[in-house]
This record gives structure tokens, C-alpha cells and sequence, in this order.
């Protein structure tokens, strides 16, 4: 009775999802999803076309009413109150809350086809009704957690898969190469941290990722925005919004005067379809090869030798002779420097493409049903090894972050190389350099960003005291443990409140539920002109001590038996 699920329809790329309350299973609601489409093929273009034309008008009110910014306003505008039927923002990029719903029911109006629970996929026009037959094809898949649709009960006519078809991949690089291995060392403070936030973004993205990732082309939406905040937090541009609860209980918390002044308001969502007038929706750029600063960024669905030669030629081709390159997909990243080589010719030093964290394109479930077969009577049902690392978040260690998510890692220590040939560049100034690093602890925390390019003293400076905030930064780390015992337990620094000058020892308080009184809670904003948090991501810290882990060294040497 009290089976919770999400009617949600897709039109244009945006999803538009509603909450069902009780008996969401398949024998009750999704009979009755099943039963509103028209068997009928005149009938049935009639719906569609009538059912396109509502979701066309509703997507113009939400673009005339709601996403469109106006008047500098950072804030969502008063008018989504009368589309409060939503569970969340209608987006390309759906955050799929966490409503408790056991069942989840896409019509997707654009590729005419219906998905049941992430994984069953229907055509929509020919869903195989006589008997129930749908009901009764639906069967638990190989891999634990996933169901299939039965080839054995039913026709492969009536299947259908969402995911677009594979590229097709070269390893050929037509200019001069050699592979290098990228270094991925995360010691200083600065980039654990940075290699800690993206591995938290990439466990809260993780459903959207495995089940929508192989419909995304490069130049969609999700896949720019996604990709786009992975470079920002990077290379040190994204902002950490202090964040608590609305009802926050200041005797519980782990610093008041931090507290008091954090917010409980955030910015607009990352992820929705807000922008400002004339400009498209989201803070990512709509290219898919851009420069940020001195490093070109290019997305591609799969890293390989051709996106490689497609980046260096338009490097090369905008009059650059040296730079570096970052090729990006969601599962992968290939890194590369571009130099001139012999005859004044560029050459390339570049990785293979590394893993950004455990996350696999086969893990995907956009994929037709026919890639997971039914699992045989009796048989022990197993997640995959990266699963199970994505389950255990809350028992990420330092050696975890270093290994299981090496292409961050690599990308972070590759950013900061770019910073600092940047910084190198810049005048040291005549000021001696006790009088910067005062001056540092009295500017802003947009101030001290923009302070990381102004010389390689003053960058040095910032790293060294690495900010939050506008009142917490880290002043020593990654770890005041053991140096043997570091790699196996929780990222932990010591902090300081700039204002207080009280020094607290923090480590990674990973939580379940959100924000907690107890811990310092930061979102990571995205963007320059229009800011966007990303607000299902709580990077969480507490007092070291005071941090329980479950194990100091989880392994995943084996499967997990259902």
C-alpha cells in the first residue's frame, strides 16, 4: 500500500517528475501507465502528438516564468510555487531526490519508449500487453540490483534501449607523441582536498550517471555541465558555500562563530535550466573545446586517438606552440602537453586514457536489456567491484581517493602544474613576503582566488594556508596521523577559523543525510557570472576523534553475493 515511486516524462531532454504516494509497483501503477497509451496506432500518434503539445506549452510557461533570470537575481523567482506538482526543477540533468521511491516510471516522448526502474525499456508503441506478457517478462538481471526483460518470455521487437550507439574508437594520433604517465600524487593538502570534493560529486551523481550517461552526447547538456564542473573544482575556480540547517542547534555546533555566519540559503541549483536573458541554461560553456585560462578543455563520450589529434590541431590552429590539454568524458580523462618538437613541429606528450574514478560505461542501464541477462534460477547474484567501492562513500580512505579515483587525482596535479607555469609568469612584486602572507589573511575569499595567478611567491602563500571560505582554510595536512597509517584512514587536516584563530582538526565526516550541527558543511558553487550550487553535494568534515569509520581499510577484492 505504501509503495512509494516517480511518474516522470521526458520531453525535449527534460525530465518532468511527480511523486506517487502509494502502490507505485508494477501490477498497480505501472498497469496504469501501461494502460493510458493507446493500443490503437492512429490513436497512439494522436496521444503523442497531443501529449508533446502539453509538455511544449508547459515547458514555454517554466522558461517565461521561472528559468529566465532577470534583474542580476540569484535566487529562485517566487513564480515556481505554481509548478509545485514537480518534485524538482524539469532538466536535462535530473537530480532524482531521494523521495524513497521504490519504482520509477519514464515515458520518454522523444524516443518513444517507456523505462521501468532504470533498466526495463519498452517501445512505447509496442508494448507487449496480451496476458500481462510485460509483466510477466520483467526478471532479475545477473548483476544484483538491476532487473532485465526476459528473452525467453518475451520477442526482442517489443525491447528498446535509450543509449546511443558506441563511437567508434582510434588510438591513431597523427602528430609526433610519446606517452607519459601523469603524475597522481595527492600528499598536500590542497589537492586531497580537491580529489576528495570531486569524488563526492561524482558519488552524488552516481544514479544519474549510470542510468542516463550513454544517451548524453558530448555537446548535451548534462555532459558540459557535469564535465564543467569537474575542470572548475579542478583547477581550484569552484567556490565552497558554508552551509547549515535551517534549524541549526548552535549549542551543537562544531564551531559558532563559523556557524552564525554560514547560510542556510544556497544559490540557484546546479543541474536546472536557469540562465540569464539571451543566454543559454547552466554555467558551463555550449562548445565542447574551450580554454580555461591557459589549458584547453575538449569533451568527447570516449578519450581516444582522434580526440587527441582534434584537440592539438585546434590549439595549434588558434597560434598556441606550447600548452596543455585535458580530454574529458564522464568515465575518462587523457591528459597531454603540446611543445614544439624537431623541424618547429608540434609535439605531444600524452597519457592513455585513465579511469576518473570506479564508475564503468557497463554499468550503465540505458544499455538494451539483451546486455544483462537474466539470471538462472539459484544463482548468486553479484554487484560489480566499482559498485561496491560507490557504496562503501562513507568509508573512503586516503589510499581509496589515490587509487580508485586516480584520474581525478591526476587531473587536480595536473591543474596545478598549469597554475603554477602560469603564476611563474607574473612579477614577485617588492613587497617582503611576510607582509603578503598578512595581507592574504585580510582579503575576501574571491580576492584570494584571484590571488592564486598573481606570482608564484604569492601563489605559494595562498596554497600554503588553502581557503574554504570566507573563514576556514586548511593550514596543515592532509593528515596529523602516523605518516604509515595515513593512506588508511579518513581524509583529516588541521584547520583554522581566521577570524577566531582557533585551530580545529578536522577529517571527513561523510554523511548519509545530509548537513549535520556537529560537522562543517560545504556545496561547491559552480560558475562566474550566474552561480550554481550543487546542493546534494555536502563536502562534511568533523573533529578528528570524533569521526567514526566503520573500517579504517575497506577492500573490495571479491563480489558481493546477494
Amino acid at each position: 500500500m505504501g509503495t512509494r515511486g516517480l511518474i516522470i516524462v521526458r520531453f525535449n531532454r527534460r525530465y518532468y517528475a511527480r511523486y506517487n504516494h502509494s502502490d507505485s509497483y508494477f501490477e498497480a501503477l505501472g498497469s496504469w501507465i501501461v494502460a493510458e497509451i493507446p493500443t490503437d496506432p492512429e490513436e497512439y500518434r494522436a496521444w503523442l502528438v497531443r501529449t508533446r503539445a502539453e509538455y511544449a506549452a508547459l515547458e514555454r510557461d517554466l522558461e517565461n516564468e521561472v528559468y529566465e533570470l532577470r534583474d542580476d537575481v540569484d535566487s529562485i523567482p517566487d513564480s515556481y510555487h505554481g509548478f509545485r506538482d514537480f518534485v524538482e526543477f524539469p532538466s536535462e540533468l535530473p537530480s532524482m531526490p531521494d523521495v524513497g521511491a521504490q519504482y520509477t516510471y519514464i515515458t520518454n516522448l522523444d524516443q518513444e519508449i517507456l523505462t521501468m526502474n532504470g533498466s526495463i525499456h519498452w517501445k512505447l508503441s509496442n508494448i507487449p500487453r496480451q496476458g500481462n506478457l510485460w509483466l510477466h517478462a520483467i526478471k532479475k538481471s545477473i548483476h544484483k540490483g538491476k532487473l532485465t526483460i526476459s528473452s525467453e518470455t518475451c520477442p526482442e521487437e517489443h525491447m528498446a534501449s535509450p543509449a546511443l550507439a558506441p563511437p567508434t574508437l582510434s588510438n591513431e594520433i597523427k602528430y609526433n607523441y610519446r606517452l607519459v604517465v601523469p603524475e597522481a600524487n595527492i600528499e598536500a593538502a590542497p589537492k586531497m582536498f580537491l580529489t576528495y570534493v570531486l569524488s563526492r560529486v561524482l558519488k552524488n551523481y552516481q544514479s544519474q550517471i549510470t542510468q542516463f550517461a550513454m544517451e548524453w552526447t558530448a555537446e548535451s547538456f548534462p555532459f558540459r555541465e557535469l564535465c564543467f564542473a569537474f575542470v572548475s573544482i579542478a583547477s581550484g575556480k569552484a567556490r565552497f558555500h558554508p552551509y547549515v540547517r535551517r534549524r541549526i542547534q548552535l549549542d551543537r555546533c562544531i564551531d559558532r562563530e563559523w556557524a552564525q555566519t554560514a547560510d542556510e540559503r544556497l544559490p540557484i541549483p546546479f543541474g536546472a535550466m536557469f540562465h540569464r536573458p539571451g543566454e543559454p541554461p547552466g554555467v558551463s560553456p555550449v562548445e565542447t573545446i574551450y580554454w580555461l585560462d591557459d589549458v584547453l578543455v575538449s569533451l568527447t563520450r570516449v578519450p581516444d586517438g582522434t580526440s587527441v589529434t582534434r584537440a592539438v590541431s585546434y590549439g595549434v590552429g588558434q597560434g598556441r606552440n606550447h600548452f596543455q590539454i585535458v580530454i574529458l568524458s564522464i568515465f575518462e580523462v587523457i591528459l597531454a602537453e603540446v611543445l614544439l618538437g624537431d623541424e618547429n613541429k608540434p609535439f605531444v606528450k600524452v597519457s592513455k586514457p585513465i579511469k576518473l574514478s570506479p564508475l564503468r560505461m557497463d554499468y550503465c542501464t540505458s544499455f538494451h536489456p539483451r546486455e544483462r541477462p537474466e539470471a538462472e534460477t539459484g544463482m548468486k547474484r553479484r554487484r560489480r567491484r566499482g559498485e561496491l567501492i560507490m557504496m562503501s562513500h562513507c568509508r573512503w580512505t586516503v589510499r581509496t581517493l589515490g587509487e580508485e579515483f586516480l584520474g581525478f587525482a591526476a587531473l587536480v596535479n595536473f591543474f596545478e602544474v598549469a597554475g603554477n607555469r602560469r603564476a611563474a609568469t607574473k612579477s614577485s612584486g617588492r613587497l617582503p613576503t611576510e607582509l603578503y602572507e598578512q595581507i592574504l589573511d585580510f582579503v575576501d575569499h574571491e580576492t584570494w582566488i584571484n590571488c592564486l595567478d598573481v606570482s608564484r611567491q604569492i601563489r605559494y602563500l595562498c596554497l600554503r594556508r588553502f581557503r574554504l571560505d570566507h573563514q576556514m582554510r586548511i593550514v596543515t595536512g592532509p593528515s596529523v596521523l602516523p605518516q604509515e597509517m595515513d593512506r588508511e584512514h579518513l581524509p583529516s587536516f588541521d584547520a583554522e577559523n581566521i577570524q577566531s584563530g582557533r585551530s580545529i582538526p578536522i577529517m571527513a565526516a561523510p554523511s548519509r543525510f545530509g548537513p549535520r550541527d556537529d560537522t562543517y558543511n560545504w556545496i561547491p558553487e559552480i560558475g562566474n557570472d550566474l552561480k550554481m550550487a550543487m546542493e546534494d553535494v555536502v563536502i562534511q568534515f568533523g573533529l578528528q576523534g570524533e569521526v567514526s569509520v566503520g573500517s579504517d581499510s575497506p577492500t573490495w577484492t571479491s563480489d558481493e553475493d546477494e
